[in-house]
């Protein structure tokens, strides 16, 4: 897929669906907004060819599609250079959760929370509303540990970071030991 994490994991559980083949069908949708652009329409029309609903995507109108470009060395590091484009610029809100995103989460089975590096509100809302509807939160969570994001994390059911974050998060320096005190909080 030629998306984010979000597209991507969306682009991989819709796979996946196809391939277990069960007599239910998985239905996979994104929530995210592309810009107005070349980029989104192509992103758009990837995403529908992988199984991907894109019912739930808004165009923006204040800028281009977010993208990002990886430039790898040899020493195995790696480099992320990053235009956030309309995500930043249009960040989805609370009040673009429509009543029908909120039907198609009532019946989830899972609600995946990329970041959240950018639309911290909405997300925070959809987290608010899958718990009250009892569906399970996965928050990938690195970045910034602002009032959102901490907020975002006490509404998830599972959760996977960085090899920072827990050391971010609790202030330990030693990784393990970081966990512990993340489990123990909880």
């Amino acid at each position: 897929s030629g998306g984010g994490n979000a597209a991507n994991s969306a682009a991989t559980f819709a796979c996946l669906s196809r391939i277990l083949n069960t007599s239910q069908e998985i239905a996979v949708d994104l929530i995210s907004r592309v810009g107005d652009d070349m980029v989104g329409n192509q992103l758009l029309e990837e995403l529908q060819r992988q199984g991907v609903g894109t019912s739930c995507i808004s165009c923006g109108s204040k800028g281009s599609t977010s993208h990002s470009a990886t430039v790898l060395v040899c020493s195995s590091d790696r480099t992320v250079i990053s235009s956030p484009g309309v995500s930043l610029s249009e960040p989805l809100q609370k009040e673009d959760i429509t009543p029908v995103l909120r039907e198609r989460l009532q019946g989830s089975g899972l609600l995946l929370i990329d970041g959240p590096h950018y639309h911290r509100e909405a997300a925070l809302h959809l987290a608010k509303e899958a718990r009250r509807h009892q569906v399970p939160v996965l928050l990938e969570a690195e970045g910034d540990l602002d009032a959102q994001t901490l907020a975002i994390l006490s509404e998830a059911d599972y959760v996977i970071t960085s090899e920072l974050f827990p050391q971010q998060l609790t202030g330990i320096c030693d990784i393990h030991e970081a966990l512990m005190e993340i489990l123990l909080e909880r």
